[in-house]
């Protein structure tokens, strides 16, 4: 999901100085009633989420649509090629993921809030459909961010539940700092914690991310991983993933 991303751009941003996305800003009469709408499109050689393959470790195409209501306010749909097989009770092999979400982010003294609902969409395994509420914080460099699953699919019986996940991030600058010649490269630090999933151990999982603005283009090159394999995930063994982003 593309939540989760947010701060390997950051470290772009710390790496290379200054980039931000083209917009589209609009004014209804009211000039303090602004909308901002951005895209995004990725290739990357594996989609991994929370340290499992959804794409059966193939490369993904994906892409999102954000909206800045103003004052904090957003709402925003992403999507993804994926290549999940899912189990007969979870009805179908899914092809197509589609997240919906919106939410609040601002401040509250030296600290950045931010407050939202998802709802996932697995087209072809609809028994996979699911939808979390988050709260994020920030200062500085680290973010967490509590994931916490809610009803899951209400259409059918059995619909799964993505438990809670607890993710913290730190953005460690320019790998510049450690290694001068390096340039202007970017490093996050990735570690979450998946905890109440339906039939599955509560397990961990990590990210290295190395980033970097190349030629217009946001490229990430991660090693990604979790501290336990074929406990009923598939593909969940560690890889290096390579990405490469352009805003519009």
């Amino acid at each position: 999901m593309k939540l989760l991303k947010t701060t390997a751009a950051a470290a772009l941003l710390a790496a290379a100085g200054a980039a931000s996305a083209d917009s589209i800003v609009g004014s209804f009469g009211d000039s303090s009633l602004r909308l901002t709408a951005t895209a995004n499109v990725t290739l990357t050689t594996d989609y991994v989420f929370r340290g499992v393959s959804f794409s059966n470790n193939k490369p993904a195409i994906q892409g999102g649509f954000d909206l800045d209501l103003g004052n904090g306010v957003y709402l925003g749909t992403w999507g993804s090629s994926i290549n999940l097989d899912a189990s007969d009770d979870d009805g179908g092999d899914a092809g197509l993921e589609l997240d919906i979400y919106g939410g609040w982010t601002g401040t509250y003294n030296s600290f950045g809030v931010d407050i939202g609902f998802i709802h996932y969409h697995f087209s072809g395994a609809e028994k996979l459909n699911t939808n979390e509420v988050y709260v994020g914080i920030s200062q500085g460099p680290f973010t967490v961010t509590q994931y916490m699953g809610v009803a899951g699919n209400s259409d059918t019986t059995g619909g799964r539940d993505f438990g809670n996940y607890t993710h913290g991030s730190v953005d460690l600058g320019s790998l510049a700092r450690w290694i001068p010649s390096a340039g202007p490269i970017g490093v996050v630090a990735n570690l979450g914690w998946t905890n109440g999933y339906e039939g599955i151990d509560d397990y961990y999982d990590w990210k290295l991310a190395f980033t970097r603005s190349l030629l217009g283009l946001d490229v990430e090159l991660a090693y990604t991983g979790t501290d336990q394999k074929e406990q009923g995930f598939k593909n969940d063994d560690d890889k290096l993933v390579l990405s490469v982003s352009k805003s519009l």
